[in-house]
């Protein structure tokens, strides 16, 4: 299973390159977020359709600026070979068949897109609001703790494990709805 996001990083309330922010406040981003889809940002008559994630209230990048130095919560949930692009959260895998942002601009309609957003974001929610942790192995370094360049893996910050929190039955948003 591909989850996304670096498990000390979460632990820390931190994660090394992009924003210190807590638990809480990522889920409070990641529902925000889904409100403002819900709500229909993502649907515009302006000349260009709104980018995901780009275009929303969640971006903190001024302009043409570096997500990194604008302090990206959504930075965690980039695999780490696509950190220093130019829109990192562009390629977060949205589901286990690896499709990103990026990936359903080329080949999605705006409904998959959104859809698969919406997905994404009910499981991120449901998993910062469960209380059951696990471990898995690092899908980046294999559980090796060190990327294929031989560097520490910022997937798992070294560890070669991600400790995620699985949901409690009956716990957060039906698939329906974002905000609790």
């Amino acid at each position: 299973m591909l989850l996304g996001f670096a498990s000390k990083a979460r632990e820390r309330g931190s994660f090394e390159g992009g924003a210190m922010c807590s638990r809480r406040e990522i889920l409070e981003m990641l529902r925000e977020e889904c409100h403002f889809l819900e709500q229909g940002g993502y649907r515009s008559s302006t000349w260009r359709p709104p980018l995901i994630f780009e275009d929303s209230p969640t971006c903190l990048k001024p302009g043409q600026g570096s997500c990194v130095d604008a302090g990206c919560r959504l930075l965690q949930f980039v695999p780490a070979e696509h950190l220093g692009r130019a829109a990192p959260c562009r390629h977060i895998p949205l589901n286990d068949s690896h499709e990103t942002i990026d990936s359903l601009y080329r080949t999605g309609t705006a409904a998959e897109l959104e859809q698969a957003l919406r997905l994404w974001l009910l499981r991120q929610i449901k998993q910062l609001e469960g209380e059951q942790t696990y471990r898995y192995q690092c899908n980046v370094c294999n559980g090796t703790g060190r990327d294929a360049s031989g560097r520490v893996c910022e997937q798992c910050a070294g560890t070669g494990e991600l400790e995620v929190a699985e949901p409690s039955p009956g716990s957060g948003p039906s698939t329906e709805e974002c905000q609790s």
